[in-house]
Protein backbone atom coordinates (compact mmCIF):
# COMPACT_ATOMS: atom_id res chain seq x y z
CA UNK A 1 0.00 0.00 0.00
CA UNK A 2 2.74 2.55 0.80
CA UNK A 3 4.44 1.79 -2.51
CA UNK A 4 1.24 2.57 -4.39
CA UNK A 5 0.91 5.89 -2.57
CA UNK A 6 4.53 6.80 -3.27
CA UNK A 7 4.10 5.87 -6.93
CA UNK A 8 1.03 8.08 -7.25
CA UNK A 9 2.82 10.98 -5.55
CA UNK A 10 5.88 10.47 -7.78
CA UNK A 11 3.76 10.49 -10.96
CA UNK A 12 1.96 13.60 -9.70
CA UNK A 13 5.31 15.36 -9.17
CA UNK A 14 6.47 14.44 -12.67
CA UNK A 15 3.15 15.53 -14.21
CA UNK A 16 3.13 18.82 -12.28
CA UNK A 17 6.70 19.59 -13.33
CA UNK A 18 6.14 18.82 -17.03
CA UNK A 19 2.92 20.89 -16.97
CA UNK A 20 4.86 23.77 -15.44
CA UNK A 21 7.58 23.50 -18.06
CA UNK A 22 5.12 23.81 -20.93
CA UNK A 23 3.26 26.73 -19.28
CA UNK A 24 6.43 28.82 -19.15
CA UNK A 25 6.49 31.52 -21.82
CA UNK A 26 10.10 32.57 -21.14
CA UNK A 27 11.49 29.22 -22.32
CA UNK A 28 11.94 28.17 -25.95
CA UNK A 29 10.14 25.08 -27.23
CA UNK A 30 13.42 23.24 -27.82
CA UNK A 31 14.42 23.81 -24.21
CA UNK A 32 11.00 22.67 -22.99
CA UNK A 33 11.33 19.50 -25.05
CA UNK A 34 14.83 18.77 -23.74
CA UNK A 35 13.72 19.22 -20.11
CA UNK A 36 10.75 16.92 -20.73
CA UNK A 37 12.94 14.24 -22.32
CA UNK A 38 15.38 14.45 -19.41
CA UNK A 39 12.57 14.07 -16.86
CA UNK A 40 11.00 11.14 -18.73
CA UNK A 41 14.30 9.29 -19.33
CA UNK A 42 15.80 9.89 -15.87
CA UNK A 43 12.96 10.98 -13.57
CA UNK A 44 14.83 11.27 -10.28
CA UNK A 45 17.87 12.99 -11.69
CA UNK A 46 15.81 15.05 -14.13
CA UNK A 47 13.52 16.50 -11.45
CA UNK A 48 16.44 17.31 -9.17
CA UNK A 49 18.41 19.01 -11.94
CA UNK A 50 15.36 20.96 -13.15
CA UNK A 51 14.49 22.32 -9.72
CA UNK A 52 18.12 23.24 -8.99
CA UNK A 53 19.09 24.76 -12.35
CA UNK A 54 16.10 25.08 -14.66
CA UNK A 55 13.42 26.71 -12.55
CA UNK A 56 14.94 30.17 -12.22
CA UNK A 57 11.60 31.99 -11.96
CA UNK A 58 11.97 32.14 -8.19
CA UNK A 59 14.91 34.54 -8.37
Amino acid sequence: MPILLLTILWLAAITYTIKGIFERKDMEQNTQLLWTILIVVAPVLGLIIYYVFGDNRRE
